[in-house]
């Protein structure tokens, strides 16, 4: 998966979705050695903002652990992009798994994708990136590029020559959590979460639409708001981007992706989608 952009310039999307996707290409960070180094020294303490809560919750739902976070001591480095790992790499978040640390740049606080990365490195208690969690359990909801990747190891590979298929042969859904989000409790945030799954026993391989046809990305998840009113007026969507027009998924196999949003109005419609197909629309609540 590449980024995130609006589907009113598809060419402006596509340099965004690049831009984006070399940013991550530096990492997502963690120490992994054997003895902590010292937290940089910009670092403050950082009083977590109340959506953590919610994060932290989805991140115990998708990997299994369950864990009280207050035994997290978090910091920030103010107005920071990136950070420096004891490796010497760039990276936007640190986690220090025997004083349990977490350590992010100022610039990604509001990243619900990033944070949720370094709070999965504190459920299961290790700096690394195992396969299992980071691009399985919790696959779409944290995120996991380039290094996190290579760290974990691939995942085994596709089956890449099954039959060419339509999207409508992918069974959709996407799901709302919370569905009443509280903006005292979690600042007005929810996820939506769009997934799109092989219904079939064997391999298939998913054709979609590129943004354009001479460039060789394609829209995946995303989604449009509205305020709830009749008719509806959808602000434009937003996705994610593949890095190809041929999407290889296993026997039932299915991928999803995880949108950060807030409400700001009382009551918000969240309309999911999938390259081209479109999903009913959600309506999210909010309270007090």
């Amino acid at each position: 998966m590449l980024s995130i952009s609006r589907r009113s310039d598809h060419r402006l999307a596509f340099v965004v979705a690049q831009l984006l996707f070399g940013l991550l290409a530096v990492g997502i960070g963690c120490s992994t050695v054997l003895t902590e180094p010292p937290l940089p020294v910009e670092s403050v303490a950082l009083s977590p903002p109340a959506q953590y809560q919610l994060w932290w919750r989805l991140t115990e739902e998708c990997s299994g652990t369950m864990l009280p976070m207050d035994r997290v001591s978090w910091y920030v480095v103010p107005d920071a992009r990136f950070l420096i790992s004891a490796e010497g790499d760039s990276v936007q978040g640190l986690y220090y798994p025997i004083s349990h640390h977490i350590v992010l740049a100022g610039q990604s606080l509001q990243s619900g994708r990033l944070v949720r990365h370094e709070m999965l490195h504190a459920l299961i208690g290790q700096a690394g990136h195992p396969t299992e969690y980071f691009q399985e359990r919790c696959g779409g909801i944290v995120a996991c590029e380039t290094t996190c990747i290579h760290d974990g190891s691939p995942r085994a590979p596709r089956d890449s020559t099954g039959p060419i298929m339509r999207s409508s042969a992918l069974t959709l859904a996407a799901r709302v959590e919370p569905s009443a989000p509280s903006m005292a409790r979690d600042s007005g945030y929810f996820l939506l979460t769009v997934s799109a799954t092989n219904p079939l026993p064997y391999g298939i391989r998913v054709r979609l639409t590129p943004v354009v046809p001479e460039y060789w990305a394609s829209s995946t998840f995303g989604f449009e708001q509205s305020a709830c009113s009749s008719p509806a007026r959808y602000d434009g969507a937003t996705y994610a981007y593949a890095r190809d027009s041929i999407l290889v998924l296993g026997p039932h196999e299915t991928l999803r992706q995880g949108f950060d949003l807030r409400a700001t109005n009382q009551c918000t419609l969240v309309r999911p989608t999938f390259n081209l197909d479109t999903l009913p629309s959600v309506r999210v609540q909010a309270i007090p």
